[in-house]
């Protein structure tokens, strides 16, 4: 059976997304506290436990100016025994008869896999990649024109200016300054946060990256143009004093309930509210 869990069971889909995935023990207590409330949490039962499960958390997206109802679609799990069994497909096909009837424009998600979901509707459009930058591949100089700076509550509106700019005709998913808010008290701790490599002599933004600070330093997401990148890498490796960067980018798939996703493709994507 497939249903919608009620605010006062949401807290049975846990043991499966613990089971599912790796986050650590803070951050699920945060996103339980804090977004579990808010979302509509899809579970698939057999006997009493939750097998399979997805979540919708609902947005705002603005495409020109236009507002709009979107659906992030998180936490995908199926427990291991039972999959290859077609759960996880009911289960979004229920989420997108929910979205129909419930007026979304658009669902999204981070697939760990892109495949997965082009069979159910879901189109790419933000390519993911994974790479390992070492010191050795960058020529380093300490002399560089360039400040790291890691992005307070003041500098909110400077970053949300640079990601107009550099989203200008193009695609793009980011925040609205209230959710950049608080992504910047979230990765407030040892060297996590949001960065911005400065310019010096043309007095500008270059790149933002956010860096989760793991085993590893991880750099979950960089925006810059690509001829920069090598120094972006450099004033990052330099400013966090490490000698190799971990790039992980998650890819963005969308998928259209109600209108052709060929009419977002030239504009600059707004959603609000992020997870």
């Amino acid at each position: 059976m497939i249903r919608i869990v009620n605010d006062n069971e949401k807290n049975l889909i846990r043991p499966l997304y613990e089971e599912v995935f790796n986050d650590s023990k803070e951050f699920v207590d945060y996103y339980f506290a804090k977004y579990v409330k808010n979302a509509i949490n899809f579970v698939c039962e057999r006997n009493g436990q939750v097998i399979a499960m997805a979540t919708i958390h609902p947005k705002t997206l603005s495409i020109s100016g236009e507002n709009v109802k979107v659906g992030y679609v998180y936490a995908v799990a199926t427990k291991k025994e039972y999959r290859g069994q077609g759960l996880m497909r009911n289960v979004l096909e229920a989420i997108d008869k929910y979205a129909i009837d419930n007026k979304y424009a658009y669902l999204y998600l981070i697939p760990v896999d892109p495949e997965i979901y082009k069979s159910l509707g879901y189109v790419l459009l933000k390519e993911g990649k994974e790479c390992l930058v070492k010191r050795t591949q960058i020529h380093l100089d300490n002399s560089m024109e360039y400040d790291l700076i890691k992005l307070d509550l003041k500098d909110i509106k400077k970053a949300l200016d640079f990601l107009m700019n550099f989203y200008e005709n193009k695609v793009s998913i980011y925040y609205d300054e209230n959710s950049f808010s608080e992504l910047i008290e979230r990765f407030s701790g040892k060297k996590s946060g949001i960065y911005c490599v400065f310019h010096r002599e043309c007095d500008k933004i270059l790149g933002l990256a956010l860096i989760e600070d793991d085993e590893d330093i991880n750099v979950a997401g960089i925006l810059c143009e690509n001829k920069d990148r090598y120094e972006i890498f450099g004033a990052l490796m330099n400013g966090l004093e490490v000698d190799k960067l971990v790039c992980n980018e998650n890819p963005v798939m969308f998928k259209s309930v109600y209108e052709d996703i060929d009419k977002i493709k030239n504009y600059t994507i707004y959603i609000n509210d992020e997870v």
